[in-house]
């Protein structure tokens, strides 16, 4: 689009023409959402980010530029945005233990730490990439993301297996990364990872593989990091080749309308209207080099930065690329919608309708007031004749401080006044205890027609007496004069005359520093003073009543250093892993340190600097391992990470398991077999499995497979056999093969991932310790054409894994 044009479409849009409005979204639509892409999460935070992003552009559209600085005045509400949303990602996965997501959540937020200026380098970058793609690659890139095809009909269309395409896909989309290396290139060696990484990005993984495939990926940082760049290509190809629309548009455009008309603040569609969602992940930052970034001009950038790169349009197999078919990613001509495509439509306007329905509904919840909004980096986003009222109603709305911590006690992080409380596990690495007879007490809902959502999520959950005395919590500080809020919740009963107060033994005056509100109150703030290096807080005669969340402040702008929280994200907790695993500690750090080390036990193993907090040991030695992490602050204080446990086993002792084949066997059942002469003679054929799955082809024989199970987590499993023909899977109570019995069967075939074809197929729970060797043995017999024999497990939390992954196998020794 020409300058002139731009400028005409910010002047109509700034008329209140919203035929001109869906107009100027139709103009960079694509060059946004490629833009919120290269540093988001998820495609739902691309979404969100979009929507929220002409949001705030609407409402602040008379300071928009009617030039092409338009485009990186608009692109500038975005990145205040993202950066609100990927914090909020990042502090989601901690309090979730997720380390992959952490991983992608923490490489977005410093790629806009490295962002200069709001260029749209990622989408100029990914287009060189694909120009230098092969022909077959960027038809099966186009085919996938334009046209919406599965794996299974790539397969189809290139006679091959779903495996075989979605390594082809991983190899595709890592040539297309800016940061890519060799290694991100190679594709898995198990197709079964190669389609479950596919299966992740298009959000149809279940959620017991997701959490398999999540630890198998966080074993190695690199294998981690050379994900979370696949993820990244995925979603900037879905933002790029996704329809978006005049349909699509002109909705947006009038639930803007709808929603400026009713002066709310549209900046709480991000942060209100949606119930927490687990994004997937999408990739790591665009990295600039040192030569570009020494060099590069602020130079006006728009839709238009990307007009000299390649983009074939989908073809018929084998057909030959002409030069008709070139076009750019992000101003190539718009397809028709595929019925996949308009499903998409649908869903994605539905979406939209829910998203203003939920936020009238909010309204409505709060009485008309407004909701705390993350979409504004202004102070105005409050409605005048409501400030004053909220001024007086919300925790945390007192006179402005200077912030030193708030604590959310037995609940997540939350942000109240655009600052960030710990969460109860966060701050416990923090310097905070909970003196021997306090505990948190079963969360309750409050009411609060005033409050926004962290808020009332803090009142929500808190602390009680479990002796009926004091509450007591400590936190280590460093000495000084400060001020102390405290809220508690279910005070319906309470009397505040018996209610007492004391710091480091010595009384607080609560006269006047109670604000009650419906069925919880503010307490503060209230002056107090540290001398010992700690704070000693006792609460008594409180009855029923809970301690909800505590803040503090200080009355000077002197900056105050109190331990750091700090959490480690990787690897994950329980985990079995082996002495030939290279292992990354990832640290995440709420605070100001200098250092991180992590500790097996007491033994140091390493120590980091600078963010992102990480340490690499190339082995552990076998056995149990108790890791945790400690961070020293500027002051000299120093903050220990709740502990992470695992199970280190030796290289030898898992990986595969042993294979024999008898050929000449006739029959198709197990029990014809046995009684042949020739299973007391070595087997024809030998050899080892990688997962408890073996197939063979030709006809008449007998496969057993034999070796060690090694469960990771004690508890309850249910094992699985699929097999063709007759099948049976044997398990022994210790690793005596004399002891094994029969605990399923596969009578006749099934399908290869049939697991529910005959009720034999499946187990009876069967109780296993971590890490002690079972005797596992499973034999089946084939009569005519390729066989097979599959064993799969359900692990104590729910995890389905089938096959039963090498890891958890060793072959069979004398």
């Amino acid at each position: 689009m020409s300058s002139q044009n731009l400028a005409a479409l910010i002047i109509n849009v700034k008329s209140g023409s919203v035929d001109a409005l869906v107009a100027l979204i139709d103009s960079i639509a694509r060059d946004l959402r490629a833009f919120i892409a290269t540093y988001a999460t998820s495609q739902i935070m691309v979404d969100d980010v979009h929507v929220a992003t002409w949001i705030q552009v609407r409402r602040e559209l008379n300071s928009c530029p009617s030039s092409t600085q338009a485009i990186t005045w608009i692109r500038q509400r975005a990145i205040t945005i993202l950066q609100q949303q990927l914090d909020s990602e990042c502090r989601a996965a901690i309090a979730s233990r997720d380390g992959l997501r952490h991983l992608i959540a923490q490489d977005g937020i410093e790629g806009l730490q490295a962002l200069i200026s709001p260029s749209n380098e990622g989408a100029a970058l990914i287009n060189k990439r694909y120009a230098a793609l092969d022909e077959a690659s960027q038809i099966l890139i186009s085919r996938r993301y334009s046209d919406g095809a599965t794996l299974s009909q790539l397969a189809s269309e290139g006679h091959c297996g779903d495996g075989e395409i979605a390594r082809r896909l991983f190899t595709a989309r890592a040539g297309m990364h800016w940061r890519a290396t060799a290694n991100d290139q190679q594709p898995p060696d198990d197709p079964h990872v190669a389609i479950a990484i596919d299966q992740l990005l298009t959000h149809t993984l279940d959620a017991p593989s997701k959490l398999a495939l999540n630890s198998t990926l966080m074993k190695d940082l690199s294998r981690a990091t050379a994900f979370a760049r696949q993820a990244r290509i995925d979603l900037m190809l879905r933002a790029i080749f996704a329809p978006y629309d005049q349909e699509h548009i002109r909705q947006l455009a009038a639930n803007m309308m709808k929603i400026d008309n009713k002066r709310r603040n549209e900046s709480s569609l991000l942060h209100v209207a949606a119930p927490p969602r687990a994004p997937i992940g999408s990739g790591s930052e665009l990295r600039m080099s040192n030569e570009q970034v020494a060099h590069r001009k602020n130079d006006t950038p728009s839709s238009a930065l990307v007009t000299n790169i390649t983009m074939p349009i989908s073809r018929a197999k084998n057909a030959r690329r002409t030069a008709s078919d070139d076009r750019t990613l992000l101003t190539r001509e718009r397809r028709s919608p595929t019925n996949n495509q308009q499903n998409l439509f649908i869903s994605i306007i539905g979406i939209s309708v829910a998203v203003i329905g939920l936020i009238a509904l909010i309204m409505v919840w709060s009485g008309g007031r407004n909701v705390t909004a993350i979409g504004a980096a202004t102070a105005g986003n409050r409605t005048p004749d409501n400030s004053a009222n909220e001024a007086q109603n919300e925790p945390g709305n007192h006179a402005r401080k200077n912030f030193v911590r708030g604590i959310n006690f037995g609940g997540p992080a939350v942000t109240i006044d655009r600052h960030t409380w710990l969460s109860h596990r966060d701050a416990l690495s923090a310097g905070f205890t909970l003196g021997a007879d306090t505990s948190i007490a079963p969360p309750l809902a409050i009411i609060g027609s005033t409050l926004g959502f962290d808020r009332k999520s803090m009142l929500n959950t808190g602390l009680i007496s479990t002796s009926g005395n004091a509450i007591q919590v400590n936190q280590i500080m460093p000495n000084g004069a400060y001020e102390l809020t405290l809220w508690l919740a279910n005070t319906n009963f309470l009397n505040e005359k018996n209610c007492t107060l004391s710091v480091n033994s010595t009384s607080v005056n609560l006269s006047g520093a109670i604000t009650k509100h419906n069925n919880w109150i503010q307490l503060g703030p209230l002056p107090i003073q540290v001398t010992t290096g700690k704070m000693e807080l006792h609460m008594n005669g409180q009855g029923n009543a809970r301690i909800t969340g505590l803040e503090l402040t200080t009355p000077t702008n002197n900056a105050v250093a109190l331990p750091a929280a700090i959490t480690l994200t990787s690897p994950v907790d329980a985990a079995i892993l082996f002495t030939k695993d290279r292992i990354t500690f990832r640290v995440e750090v709420i605070g100001t340190v200098t250092s991180v080390a992590i500790f097996d036990g007491e033994r140091r193993l390493g120590e980091s600097t600078s963010k992102p907090y990480s340490v690499t040991v190339e082995s552990l030695p076998v056995g149990d391992h108790r890791m945790t992490a400690r961070a020293t602050n500027p002051s000299g204080v120093i903050s220990e990470s709740l502990p992470l446990a695992f199970r280190v086993l030796a290289e030898t002792s898992a990986g595969t398991i042993t294979m024999e084949r008898w050929d000449g066997i006739t029959g198709n059942l197990i029990s014809e077999a046995v009684t042949q002469n020739k299973l007391t003679a070595p087997a024809d054929a030998t050899g080892v499995l990688t997962d408890f799955s073996s197939i063979q082809q030709g006809d008449n024989y007998y496969v057993r497979v034999r070796g060690y199970l090694l469960p990771p987590t004690t508890g309850d499993y249910v094992f699985f056999i699929a097999s063709d023909d007759d099948g049976e899977l044997l398990l022994s109570s210790d690793a005596l093969p004399n002891h094994a019995q029969s605990i399923a069967q596969c009578q006749y075939a099934s399908g290869i991932t049939d697991w529910n074809h005959q009720p034999s197929q499946q187990s009876k729970p069967v109780s296993l310790v971590a890490g002690q060797r079972y005797y596992v043995e499973m034999r089946y017999k084939n009569g005519g054409g390729a066989g097979y024999g599959v064993c799969g497990w359900k692990r104590p939390d729910g995890t389905l894994e089938r096959p039963i992954p090498g890891r958890y196998l060793s072959p069979l020794t004398p």
